[in-house]
């Protein structure tokens, strides 16, 4: 199944650049997709199922003397 991710981020900033502001979302629409591996031979079967890519919600503020 194919799958996009979708990223955002947005800054402000004073004129003088004393403050600033940086919020960013990371996989904004929340797709998980499932992603397995199954090498398995003829007496064991080994499966290994992961989910990827769960959103991240971050930001940061920024004071410069």
């Amino acid at each position: 199944r194919a799958y996009t991710l979708l990223n955002f981020g947005a800054g402000l900033k004073t004129e003088d650049e004393r403050y600033s502001m940086q919020l960013y979302v990371k996989n904004l629409l929340d797709e998980r997709p499932y992603q397995t591996w199954a090498p398995g031979n003829a007496t064991t079967a080994a499966t290994v199922g992961l989910w990827r890519f769960p959103r991240q919600i971050g930001g940061s503020f920024r004071v410069t003397f």
